[in-house]
Formats: C-alpha cells, sequence, structure tokens
C-alpha cells in the first residue's frame, strides 16, 4: 500500500510517499480503508520531531481519518467490515497514522 512516511524528522521535504506492508487489525482494533484524512498542525509538530524521544522511525503521519472498515480485530463487536466510520489514528499511539491507504484504529464504544 502507499504511505506518506518519514525516516528521519525535519521540514517537509522529509515527508516520502513509500511503498508499505498493510497494516492488519490487532486486538481491540479495526482496519480503515482510508477515503480522506487531513493536515493538522500537529502532524507538523510530529514530523519536527517534537515527539521524537517517544517515537520509531519510519512512521505513517496522520491523524484524522474518514473511511470504511476493512478489517475487524478480536474484541470489537460493535463494528463490521463495510461500516462508514471517522475517528483518529496516530501513530503516537502506537499504530500507524492515516496518511496511508489503510490505517489501524482502537475505535471507542459510544453506544
Amino acid at each position: 500500500m502507499k504511505a506518506a512516511q518519514i525516516s528521519e524528522y525535519g521540514d517537509v521535504s522529509v515527508v516520502n510517499v513509500v511503498e508499505a506492508a498493510k497494516p492488519q487489525a490487532g486486538p481491540g482494533q479495526i482496519l480503515v480503508e482510508v477515503r480522506a484524512s487531513s493536515v493538522n498542525p500537529f502532524d507538523s509538530s510530529v514530523r519536527a520531531g517534537f515527539l521524537k524521544d517517544s517515537l520509531t522511525l519510519p512512521m505513517t503521519l496522520g491523524g484524522d481519518v474518514a473511511g470504511v472498515v476493512a478489517e475487524v480485530g478480536d474484541e470489537v463487536s460493535w463494528l463490521h467490515k463495510g461500516d462508514k466510520v471517522w475517528g483518529q489514528s496516530y501513530a503516537v499511539s502506537g499504530d500507524s497514522g492515516s496518511w496511508a491507504e489503510f490505517a489501524p484504529w482502537r475505535p471507542a464504544r459510544w453506544v
């Protein structure tokens, strides 16, 4: 899958679109086929190294995500393949970011 990643910290020139392994939905996660994402000031801060002591490179950037559930992991019973979802999937939480074709996400159960 295609993903916008960084392998070093710096300005916008360190962001590269690469071929990356497609993530899988782990326990308590879903895998979202990304239809939309956004660019936030937080993404710029991460790219610049604001959280470098707690992140592992290379990493896929992006937080906001909207898309369709492609895979449902164990412990998630309230969402199903094909459901439309939106939320946040951040590499800072140990997942892969949303600037990719697919992004894992740990959804909260609201109902």
